[in-house]
């Protein structure tokens, strides 16, 4: 799976704050280190959000997987129709972040 915007914005704003922030120390310019320790702290939090985000999608997929094989199973033990709408239900669930 790709890394998601946040991830990628996530990791770019931590990387140019920890820059601000080092740039700053060496110079001396306290606005610059407060500047970029914000901007390092924004992008953590990216990431944070990004990498959630991932999970949760991870395990919807991974419940809708679930879903579709007990429709399959209900099918193949004679309930058609509500197996096959199980089953549907279960796939719109895999699918729901595509």
């Amino acid at each position: 799976m790709k890394p998601s915007n946040d991830q990628v914005n996530g990791t770019f704003n931590s990387a140019i704050g920890k820059t601000k922030d080092l740039t700053g120390k060496i110079f001396g310019d306290k606005e610059l280190r407060a500047k970029g320790k914000f901007q390092k702290a924004k992008g953590e939090a990216q990431k944070a959000s990004g990498n959630l985000k991932e999970k949760i999608q991870n395990a919807a997929y991974k419940a809708g997987d679930k879903i579709e094989h007990v429709g399959r199973e209900a099918q193949r033990k004679g309930y058609t129709k509500s197996g096959r709408a199980v089953e549907n239900f279960g796939e719109k669930i895999k699918n729901m972040n595509d």
